[in-house]
């Protein structure tokens, strides 16, 4: 038997009319379960309410989970099981990741690292010019003449 841990993507949807508390839970007992049974998360990202291309089960909006994880190949039909079960997901998609899918991802999770260290590093360097110039702005008090008084 192949124990093999192979890497996996999953993107599934959540109703997104539950309250943010029970959605919370789906996610995190859909974690639970993937790594319960041998998976290892390398990668969750929670997307957010988002309209649908089209109704699934009379809704109009989704909740958007994306999942990349290390697991055995056993766990697919058990993750497969999990999502038909859950009446709250709407949909489910795995996908076994390529080995250039991964070389892909990895350049592109690096080059958004770099992309945002830029953007704090230039956003800090705009915040600071901009107190510079708001404590420039301040105007001073001058020292005024008295008025003169006619007696």
């Amino acid at each position: 038997m192949n124990t093999a841990k192979r890497t996996y993507e999953t993107t599934f949807i959540v109703n997104a009319s539950l309250e943010d508390a029970t959605i919370e839970h789906i996610i995190t007992s859909t974690i639970e379960f993937i790594k319960n049974n041998g998976g290892v998360i390398t990668t969750l990202d929670k997307w957010g309410r988002r309209r649908l291309a089209y109704p699934i089960q009379k809704k109009h909006n989704g909740f958007y989970v994306y999942v990349m994880y290390d697991a055995p190949a056993t766990l697919l039909p058990q993750l497969e099981r999990y999502f038909h079960l859950e009446e709250n997901i709407l949909r489910h998609l795995t996908l076994k990741m390529s080995k250039h899918a991964l070389e892909f991802r990895k350049a592109f999770l690096q080059n958004r690292h770099e992309r945002m260290m830029d953007i704090q590093s230039s956003a800090s360097e705009q915040a600071a010019s901009e107190a510079i110039q708001e404590a420039s702005a301040i105007p001073v008090p001058q020292e005024r003449e008295a008025p003169e008084t006619a007696f």
